[in-house]
């Protein structure tokens, strides 16, 4: 019986090390992982020319990433919604891939790119107490940090929110970024007259039009009075008429990009002077319209169309017309003033 009894506890033993020796072959790598981020378009994004207007023309071609943008910003909070780490990232290829490390654990990701001098920031808020001056919010939070230009956002800008969890193991996101600008197309019907010289698209916008774009929520805002600037609201675009444009029909213009939050008036002016709009009161005007309550929204090109110099009875009485361009935006809303 002793001799049994010593067997069956050498081989208990045994078989105890045995299941020790196979737990300490299984490997869990709670370690930093690799996340790699493949980043492209949610849809055939439309070049924007934002430093003067385009002349007759609408490019709607498909376009790499670096035709679009010249910097991208990958920015991660954890659950909490503090930032982890924030990169910067200038673009410089046809496709783009970025490799990120992190632990696991949930985490919500923003990638956002733009144009030089798009930035990825802390808010700036009112200062607390007397002679206490606005500042940057203390620390990057995902409801507070901000997407903006250093200046006016009149330039395009794309970006993207998700969420983002990483296990054991290293794995490929796939991103696609969407456009967070809108834009105005003036589409003229009737004949470019002879004496045209310049054309203006003039948005005097104070509060409808924003100055920066809060990542949490995904809204544009306003600048903070007196620390970002006051928004003075005026958004201009002018181009030069050339003589080939003369007797031109369907005569395009488009505005600069900008953030929409609440319609706006648009105020078009074709005068019969080369100059800049810093003196337009001064100009001798040909035509003028003024076009009030023009909606627009994310991601979409809002297009006026219709005559400016009295028409003809093929292009009809002389009215604009408002649409939602379906090239941006599927959703098309249509609208018929005088």
């Amino acid at each position: 019986m002793k001799k049994n009894h010593w067997y069956l506890m050498s081989l208990m033993v045994f078989m105890l090390s045995c299941k020790k020796e196979h737990t300490n072959n299984v490997v869990i790598n709670n370690g930093p992982h690799k996340i790699t981020y493949n980043v492209g378009f949610s849809q055939s994004s439309i070049s924007i020319n934002s430093t003067k207007l385009q002349v007759n023309s609408s490019d709607k071609t498909a376009h790499a990433v670096d035709d679009l943008v010249d910097v991208m910003y990958f920015a991660v909070y954890n659950s909490g919604g503090n930032n982890v780490h924030t990169r910067r990232v200038i673009v410089n290829n046809d496709t783009y891939t970025y490799v990120d490390t992190l632990a696991p654990g949930k985490y919500t990701l923003v990638v956002a790119a733009g144009k030089t001098g798009f930035q990825l920031a802390r808010d700036i808020i009112p200062g607390i107490g007397h002679g206490v001056l606005p500042a940057e919010t203390p620390t990057s939070q995902l409801g507070t940090d901000v997407l903006k230009y250093s200046g006016t956002f009149t330039q395009d800008a794309f970006y993207k929110k998700i969420p983002l969890t990483v296990t054991n193991s290293d794995f490929s996101q796939n991103i696609s970024l969407d456009r967070i600008t809108s834009q105005i197309e003036v589409n003229i019907e009737d004949a470019i007259p002879a004496n045209a010289k310049t054309a203006f698209i003039y948005m005097h916008a104070p509060t409808q039009i924003g100055y920066k774009f809060y990542i949490g929520s995904g809204t544009a805002a306003l600048p903070l009075s007196g620390a970002e600037g006051d928004p003075n609201g005026d958004y201009s675009s002018a181009v030069t008429i050339l003589p080939a444009d003369i007797g031109t029909v369907n005569y395009k213009l488009y505005s600069t990009p900008f953030l929409y939050i609440s319609p706006f008036t648009v105020n078009l002016y074709f005068v019969a002077e080369y100059n800049s709009f810093n003196n337009l009161g001064f100009l001798p005007m040909i035509s003028q319209k003024v076009i009030p309550n023009v909606n627009g929204a994310i991601n979409t090109r809002t297009v006026l169309t219709g005559n400016m110099f009295g028409g003809n009875p093929a292009n009809g009485s002389g009215s604009f017309h408002i649409f939602l361009d379906t090239a941006w935006n599927s959703t098309q809303i249509i609208k018929k003033f005088p």
